[in-house]
């Protein structure tokens, strides 16, 4: 009882600092500091989301992950206004994540999906995009594709001023992880991590 106290408690302070957040950017007419309170308030909703499904689970320590992105790529969906054609595939194998592993990688999946909404499927009418979480040779394997026109050639997404793109190779790092990318047809983002962290 008083663990899902808790995790309803840090649930609704971070949906005051998400709202905090919105009411924030109604005090400026930037479009690059308005779009920056957006992306920090849907890195809090994305936490906000592990606490909300542990306060629902049986099992209070570990988190349905297939749920969670689930509802959070509805939830970046609505955010981003795409388009009913895009298509979405999901695809999770994997036993529940425990805290400490769901929201790094909560985290993580926020930016990823983000960058394909904001870049992979801008103006587009239709499109695909797939989610897959499997246990693979000893590690977890989290991989991000979508057909869009890819990253421009030469990009080094590991060194480079994106603060989105430098928080996921921190996350990946958080997580004793490994991520690739591969830019051919579209974008695919493939990260590896242990599975004796779950």
């Amino acid at each position: 009882m008083l663990l899902k106290e808790i995790h309803h408690r840090v649930k609704n302070n971070l949906q005051i600092v998400s709202t905090l957040l919105d009411l924030q950017s109604g005090y400026t007419t930037d479009p690059a500091a308005i779009e920056m309170f957006q992306q920090s308030r849907g890195r809090v909703k994305s936490m906000a989301l592990i606490h909300e499904r542990l306060y629902r689970e049986q099992d209070m320590g570990h988190v349905d992950f297939a749920e969670y992105i689930r509802q959070l790529t509805d939830d970046l969906f609505r955010s981003y206004k795409m388009s009913d054609d895009i298509r979405l595939e999901v695809d999770v194998d994997i036993p529940p994540l425990t805290i400490d592993i769901a929201i790094p990688c909560g985290l993580l999946l926020n930016e990823l999906l983000s960058n394909c909404f904001k870049h992979a499927f801008v103006g587009a009418t239709d499109g695909h995009l797939r989610v897959a979480l499997h246990q693979h040779d000893g590690a977890s394997v989290l991989t991000i594709s979508d057909d869009g026109p890819g990253f421009p050639a030469g990009t080094d997404f590991r060194n480079t001023l994106s603060f989105g793109l430098r928080l996921v190779n921190t996350l990946v790092d958080q997580l004793n992880g490994e991520i690739c990318m591969t830019s051919d047809r579209g974008t695919t983002f493939i990260v590896r991590f242990p599975k004796t962290t779950l």
